[in-house]
């Protein structure tokens, strides 16, 4: 997810148009940095692995994301080697929607009742180093997968945010590469959905960037692209960006 902005008082998208997408790639990343300058602070300081290995055993991480992150249910994400900053801002956002304050609930964006239940558990302190712990394991091993002969023309756009072979060089948009086809296309419909309005408090998911994308998405258009990033490998060809060291 990338960042999005909201009126505090009715909830209202800030909206920003920019038709080169390469600017707005930068300007969407630059948004993204500026929200996060004092996260990254903070996990520049760095946590101790072992404390987030033991965080995840004690809150149950390993029964639906897999030890060291990687599962075989097609239904639950990868996490090993996911970019920290995003698993940061996700924890938090699944942690606010159970917060009592109704009006970070109202803005939230992204809501699904498990994990909401486990993040509210969760210190600060803790989903740093569930972070730091997830996002430095092996995603994959053995031989780089080959790219797919077939690409998807949409992929031009997700490039923008989520790189040319799924490695985002953003620190808090996701990777999409090697993640779970069917998670994939469950969160494309979650983006699509809150488009219509017809998201539930079930699960749901909205973005002020995602959002808008997904809504021009058909179903076959959606599992196309969630097939074509589930094929790629998860380690990428594209150079770590330095802020996510």
């Amino acid at each position: 997810m990338g960042v999005g902005q909201f009126d505090g008082k009715q909830g209202n998208e800030v909206v920003l148009r920019v038709k080169n997408r390469h600017l707005r790639y930068r300007l969407t990343t630059l948004m993204s940095l500026g929200a996060f300058l004092s996260l990254v602070s903070c996990m520049r300081g760095g946590t101790d692995i072992s404390s987030g290995e033991a965080y995840a055993v004690q809150h149950g991480c390993f029964g639906c994301h897999g030890v060291g992150g990687v599962n075989e249910n097609p239904n639950f994400p990868n996490l090993a080697g996911q970019k920290k900053a995003y698993i940061v801002n996700q924890l938090f956002v699944f942690k606010q929607g159970t917060m009592s304050n109704p009006k970070i609930a109202r803005i939230a964006a992204r809501y699904n009742g498990m994990m909401a239940a486990k993040a509210s558990q969760l210190t600060d302190q803790e989903i740093l180093s569930l972070a730091d712990y997830f996002s430095t394991r092996t995603c994959s091993f053995g031989p780089k997968r080959a790219r797919p002969a077939q690409v998807p023309r949409q992929t031009v756009i997700c490039e923008d945010c989520h790189g040319e072979d799924g490695i985002s060089l953003a620190p808090n948009i996701p990777n999409l590469a090697g993640q779970k086809q069917a998670y994939l296309v469950a969160q494309l419909n979650a983006f699509r959905r809150s488009s219509t309005g017809t998201n539930t408090n079930g699960a749901s998911r909205h973005n002020i960037f995602m959002t808008r994308q997904a809504a021009k998405l058909g179903d076959k258009e959606i599992d196309e692209l969630s097939r074509f990033y589930a094929q790629l490998d998860c380690r990428g060809d594209v150079q770590t960006n330095p802020l996510d060291q």
